[in-house]
């Protein structure tokens, strides 16, 4: 088991939030603290792997003093939260599952047992979407053995990309 300390999941009762949770729970990652934040459930506690938890309204003041900040809620949550949690706080790691800082230079983008090593000291970290994280996960270790040096890949994930509420419309 990994301590951390406080964590944060912005968008944390989400279709995202609720796998982070998951991968942390099966990988033994245990936050000291943990907060969810959400928009239409704020003040309903919610049941995690980690206890039951009251959902707090999506905003900077949830952030405050966290030591890992995971932004699971979109582009434009992340593109409003992003710069004011670094400049408050420099002391805090965001990483972002949204598409917002994916094409930046000076932001990593990274598949941990991929590329983990590139983050060094970076307080903002990007991360590829579902289906290119998946595909390289088969790829890299291919990559090495048959010298790939270019893939084309089709995709179409349209569905699940939209979200809980457009995978639930879809099973009803």
């Amino acid at each position: 088991m990994k301590r951390l300390g406080k964590v944060v999941i912005v968008g944390g009762i989400g279709m995202v939030g609720k796998e982070l949770l998951k991968v942390m729970k099966n990988h033994e990652l245990v936050p000291n603290k943990l907060v969810i934040t959400g928009e239409r459930t704020v003040g309903q506690r919610k049941s995690t792997p980690f206890g039951r938890k009251k959902v707090l309204p999506t905003g900077v003041e949830a952030c405050f003093g966290a030591d890992l900040v995971f932004l699971a809620a979109g582009a434009s949550i992340s593109a409003e939260l992003a710069q004011p949690l670094l400049d408050e706080d420099k002391n805090v790691r965001i990483i972002d599952l949204s598409s917002e800082f994916r094409y930046r230079q000076d932001v990593p983008l990274v598949i941990w047992s991929i590329n983990g090593e590139i983050v060094g000291d970076a307080r903002l970290i990007s991360m590829p979407n579902c289906t290119t994280s998946i595909a390289l996960m088969v790829l890299a270790p291919l990559k090495s053995i048959l010298g790939l040096k270019r893939i084309h890949l089709a995709s179409y994930q349209a569905a699940s990309g939209a979200g809980q509420d457009t995978l639930e419309d879809l099973e009803n």
